[in-house]
C-alpha cells in the first residue's frame, strides 16, 4: 500500500508561507516586538528577538517591580515603552491573541491598551498573514520614519 500524503497544506508549508510574508518587510538580522502564540514564522523569516518574548506571552507581566521584572527574565510595561517607542524598528503582532487577553485577563488591560497606543503611534501596518483557520491572524508594523508622522 502506498503511504498516506499529508493533506495540503502541510504545517511546514503554511509556516514558510507566513515567514515569506514577514521577510517581505522585515529585514533578516533585525529585532522585533513579538506578540503571537508562536514565534516560528518570525524566526524562519531571519527576525531576532527579544529574549524575554521568546519563550511565551506567559512572560508578559501587567506591572510590579521593573528590578524583579527585569532579573526574572520577564517583560512588562517599561519593556514596552522602550522597545516600542525607542528601539524595534518592527513588530508582528496576533491582534486576535490581544483581544482575547483583553477579555481573558482584565487585569492586563492597561498594558495591552499600553501596547496598541505605541503600535499606533510609532508603527503603520505594512502586511498581514494567517488564515484564522489553521493559524492565527498576525500583523507586521514597520516603524514610522519622522517623515511619515513619527
Amino acid at each position: 500500500a502506498m503511504p498516506l500524503r499529508p493533506p495540503a497544506p502541510t504545517i511546514m508549508g503554511v509556516l514558510e508561507d507566513h515567514a515569506a510574508r514577514i521577510r517581505a518587510v522585515v529585514p533578516p538580522g533585525e529585532r522585533i516586538f513579538f506578540f503571537g502564540t508562536s514565534p516560528i514564522p518570525a524566526h524562519l523569516a531571519g527576525a531576532r528577538f527579544y529574549l524575554q518574548q521568546v519563550l511565551h506571552t506567559r512572560t508578559f507581566v501587567p506591572g510590579g517591580d521593573d528590578y524583579v521584572i527585569a532579573r526574572s527574565g520577564l517583560w512588562g510595561p517599561r519593556q514596552v515603552d522602550a522597545w516600542l517607542s525607542r528601539e524595534a524598528r518592527y513588530a508582528v503582532v496576533e491582534p486576535g491573541l490581544l483581544r482575547v487577553w483583553r477579555t481573558a485577563e482584565p487585569g492586563y488591560r492597561p498594558a495591552l491598551d499600553r501596547i496598541e497606543a505605541a503600535l499606533a503611534r510609532h508603527f503603520m501596518l505594512v502586511s498581514e498573514g494567517g488564515d484564522g483557520l489553521w493559524t492565527p491572524t498576525f500583523h507586521v508594523y514597520r516603524r514610522r520614519s519622522s517623515a511619515e508622522g513619527a
